[in-house]
C-alpha cells in the first residue's frame, strides 16, 4: 500500500501531465530555474565578501548533509517505483532523498533573499517553483523536496551564525 507522500506525489504528478500549460511550465521549472537562481545568487556575492563567504559556507554545508543524509536513507525515484515515464530526462539521476535542487534552492534563494528589495520576492517564488516543479515531472516526492527544504535551512542557520551578513 502507497504512503499519503507518494499518494499525493503521484496525484500531481498526473494533474500535471494531463494539463498541456502546467506541464510545460513545470519541466522549465525543474529543469531551469536552478540556474537562474544559481547565477542570480553569485552576481548578489559580487557585492560583498561576507555574502561571498555565506553562500560557499551554505553551499558546502548542505552538500555535505545531503550528500550524508542521501546515503543514510536511499530511496527509488518515483519513476521508479511506480513505473511511469518522467517529464523531463532522467538518464543522471541518482536517489531521490533528499532532493538536491530543493537544497540548493534554499541555499541561493537565501542569498537572494538577504540582497532585500525585489530579490526577496524572486528567491521566494523561485524555490517554490522549484520545489513544486520537481514533484509535478516526477522525479520526486514530496517528502524529497521537503527534506531538501529543511536541510537548506538548516545550511543557512548554520552560516548566519558564522557569517553575519545582514549587518
Amino acid at each position: 500500500m502507497m504512503t499519503l507522500d507518494h499518494k499525493w506525489s503521484l496525484a500531481l504528478y498526473r494533474f500535471a501531465k494531463r494539463h498541456a500549460l502546467l506541464r510545460v511550465v513545470s519541466v522549465f521549472c525543474a529543469s531551469l530555474i536552478i540556474w537562474f537562481l544559481a547565477v542570480a545568487a553569485i552576481a548578489v556575492t559580487f557585492t560583498s565578501f561576507e555574502r561571498f563567504k555565506y553562500l560557499v559556507g551554505v553551499l558546502i554545508i548542505g552538500g555535505v548533509l545531503n550528500l550524508l543524509l542521501g546515503k543514510i536513507h536511499e530511496r527509488k525515484r518515483p519513476f521508479d517505483t511506480h513505473k511511469y515515464d518522467a517529464l523531463i530526462s532522467t538518464w543522471w539521476l541518482g536517489g531521490s532523498f533528499p532532493s538536491d535542487h530543493a537544497m540548493f534552492a534554499t541555499v541561493f534563494g537565501s542569498t537572494l533573499f538577504f540582497a532585500g528589495e525585489l530579490w526577496t520576492w524572486v528567491a521566494v517564488a523561485s524555490v517554490l517553483l522549484v520545489c513544486l516543479s520537481r514533484v509535478f515531472v516526477g522525479v520526486h516526492y514530496i517528502s524529497d523536496v521537503l527534506a531538501g527544504l529543511l536541510v537548506g535551512s538548516v545550511a543557512v542557520t548554520i552560516m548566519l551564525r558564522l557569517v553575519p551578513i545582514l549587518g
